[in-house]
């Protein structure tokens, strides 16, 4: 009789950002297909919050490391959260109806699935702890209160009633908070921690899977591609977040360093990024597309 193979099981969602992280991480450290059991969580049905998943994962996070440094902390705060900077990814009425046709299909998926599996409880057709379903609640006003601003987003504001108006003004008001306040220490705070090519200097680490995966994402937000260099991301993360933000431009190029020229310098961050696309297993996760 031979022996079957034990697997690790990772439960992840092909476009999650913690999930890349994950799916990174197994393609640095060599795994085999038949080493690992991959199942796949549909967050744009609201999966997550299905008791299956909460009992392995009562955050209902996808994929997500234990491990801590300073920039990985930093990159799992609230502040940083991207998929907070996702849903408010917009600050006047145009860039409001391009996030609605963008996430509006995932919130009804996700507002479908809390509210059966409510509407199930309160049945007694299943059986779930209170802390399920105030989670549960808590999570479906959240994506109602969004809905209701999404889906009011081809009006203009003037068409509005007075309620519809508030709500616009409020988040506009969350977004330009997200993008032109926090995104923006949470950049600096990682150019100061970063003290190399690399987080922790010339080898890669943890801490850069987790930026890789953080990253990707926001560049992706602020309209950035596969195709951009360094210094491209880093003028869109700029000129997206406004206000004349810069970042500290104090990463020398190997180059120069060995030749003594003091005058190219561009932001760490940047140099992060024209690293990272080298690499196969950002390749191999980003093959398609940014997410």
């Amino acid at each position: 009789m031979s022996a079957t193979l034990p697997k690790a099981a990772l439960y992840y969602s092909p476009l999650s950002v913690w999930s890349a992280v994950a799916l990174m991480t197994f393609e640095e450290k060599g795994y085999g297909k038949d080493e690992v059991d991959l199942r796949v969580v549909d967050l744009a049905k609201g999966e997550n919050y299905n008791t299956s998943f909460l009992r392995l994962n009562f955050k209902a996070t996808i994929a997500a490391s234990t491990i801590c440094t300073i920039i990985i902390d930093i990159l799992h705060s609230e502040e940083a959260n991207p998929n907070h900077l996702r849903y408010v990814n917009a600050r006047d009425e145009q860039s409001l109806v391009l996030l609605a046709k963008e996430v509006i299909p995932s919130l009804k998926g996700k507002q479908e699935l809390l509210s059966s599996s409510l509407s199930r409880f309160a049945a007694k057709e299943i059986i779930v702890s209170e802390r399920v379903k105030t989670l549960w609640q808590e999570k479906l006003d959240a994506t109602e209160l969004l809905l209701g601003v999404l889906e009011n987003a081809e009006k203009a504001t003037d068409d509005l009633d007075e309620k519809a108006k508030a709500d616009r003004e409020e988040f506009f008001k969350i977004a330009q908070d997200a993008w032109g306040t926090h995104l923006k220490e949470v950049l600096v705070k990682i150019s100061k921690e970063m003290v190399g090519l690399y987080t922790l200097g010339d080898q890669y680490s943890i801490a850069d899977l987790h930026l890789a995966g953080w990253l990707t994402r926001v560049v992706k937000l602020s309209g950035g591609t596969p195709e951009d260099d360094g210094r491209t991301i880093v003028k869109k993360l700029e000129e997206h977040i406004g206000d004349g933000f810069a970042l500290p431009k104090e990463h020398v190029k190997e180059v120069a360093r060995r030749e003594r020229l003091g005058h190219d310098h561009e932001a760490k961050l940047g140099a992060f990024w024209d690293a990272l696309k080298e690499r196969e297993s950002w390749k191999k996760v980003y093959q398609r597309e940014l997410f």
